[in-house]
């Protein structure tokens, strides 16, 4: 005969296996169901040769090359917010210059430059802007001093969290505002600095959420998105 602990060992492995067997097979639905809804509802989105407005026309004609451009990528970006998509992203890779940054960082900023700025343009003459919040960043800025061997043609900077700078737009946001200073090195914020925390409460005071009652369950706890420091709405910014 099985001891009692044996027995519980036993239920409790047989109801995880089949916990996490419900959860594999729910996983593969919700995504059918939600490719699904998304064809349905935005599907023509991903015409971009046929799309017009000024992300296309100021990055260029969509040839078969350009269709993984940002250029293209911001046009979808439009095309899916007018069909009300909640949440569009857009990635560009490539911008860990750890060397060669004369070579590959003014082809990664032509490429992004006029796009993105057009892309505001296109949500603004359709009247998405108003509601729409674009947030353009990264995940942390660059040394202002060389990485590796110093020459004319070739170096590069390393990562640097102290200091580095997103811009925001619509949904809210005032224009033309500057918020927050470095020293004359650019190594640490000496004005108005905002930390990571204060940046996502005013993302979510943007969207109409108050970061302080908002919570989430993360492994039998109740957490709150921007953690239980002092987090602040950065204010000046707002409309």
């Amino acid at each position: 005969m099985p001891r009692p602990l044996d027995d519980r060992d036993y239920v409790r492995d047989r109801t995880s296996r089949r916990h996490f067997i419900g959860l594999a097979d729910a996983l593969p639905r919700s995504r059918c169901i939600a490719t699904k809804q998304f064809h349905k509802l935005c599907a023509n989105a991903f015409w971009v040769l046929r799309a017009t407005g000024q992300s296309g026309d100021h990055g260029g004609s969509f040839s078969t090359a350009r269709l993984l451009s940002i250029a293209a990528s911001c046009v979808l970006a439009r095309r899916m917010i007018e069909r009300d998509v909640r949440f569009v992203q857009i990635f560009h890779r490539g911008w860990d210059q750890h060397f060669n940054l004369t070579g590959d960082l003014p082809n990664q900023c032509r490429d992004i430059d006029q796009p993105s700025w057009a892309l505001v343009q296109d949500l603004k003459q359709r009247g998405l802007l108003d509601d729409t919040l674009v947030i353009w960043g990264g995940e942390f800025g660059r040394t202002p001093y060389c990485q590796g061997k110093l020459t004319r043609e070739n170096y590069g900077r390393d990562h640097h969290p102290r200091c580095f700078t997103m811009w925001l737009a619509g949904g809210g946001i005032q224009g033309g505002v500057v918020h927050g200073e470095t020293d004359d090195f650019s190594y640490n914020i000496v004005e108005n600095p905002v930390q990571i925390r204060d940046l996502n409460a005013t993302i979510l005071h943007c969207l109409g959420i108050d970061h302080e009652r908002l919570s989430i369950k993360h492994q039998g706890l109740d957490v709150r998105l921007t953690g239980v420091l002092d987090t602040k709405v950065v204010t000046p910014i707002l409309a």
